[in-house]
């Protein structure tokens, strides 16, 4: 059995590389978190311009975010096993940024291409895929197993206003 790629994907192979030398500098590379590092694979590395503006020009030739359509921050791209592994690949070797894990990219987005508004996925998907919005997400089942072990929480009508001088506001979005 030949497990060798076919000269079509060794052309592909030949592009991304390409690719890579003409927007990756070494230098590039010594700056980012390793590949394999937590911070790297989910995302929660410090937003990098230089990352961010690499992401858009690998998005921009049908590297990263293959399955999100174009409109909404994606390349666009039919599926195929083997070039998203020669990406992944090259895109290692090169120590380039690959795409960002973590819950916004592969949990909220893909929900919001689904089931969101025009709006919600103008407004949060791009940002989501080039990590300049981070998400998280919390569950809430009221006596079912969670991480808070079925905590249950109450709220009493004081007398008086209750004031939390150390409160960090958030924004809900509903």
């Amino acid at each position: 059995m030949n497990l060798e790629y076919s000269a079509e994907y060794e052309q592909f192979r030949a592009g991304v590389r390409r690719f890579l030398a003409e927007h990756w500098s070494a230098e590039d590379a010594a700056g980012q978190p390793a590949a394999d590092e937590l911070a790297a694979v989910t995302g929660t590395a410090p937003v990098d311009p230089r990352a961010a503006a690499f992401r858009l020009a690998a998005i921009e030739r049908g590297y990263l975010y293959r399955h999100v359509p174009r409109r909404y921050g994606g390349s666009e791209q039919s599926p195929d096993p083997l070039k998203a592994n020669i990406i992944a690949e090259e895109f290692r070797r090169a120590k380039a940024p690959h795409e960002i894990m973590g819950q916004g990219p592969s949990m909220l987005v893909p929900t919001l291409l689904e089931h969101g508004t025009e709006a919600q996925k103008q407004r949060f998907v791009r940002d989501t895929l080039l990590g300049s919005i981070r998400w998280c997400q919390g569950y809430s089942e009221p006596g079912a197993g969670s991480d808070l072990a079925s905590l249950r929480t109450r709220a009493v009508l004081a007398e008086f206003p209750a004031i939390h001088d150390e409160a960090v506001p958030a924004r809900w979005q509903g």
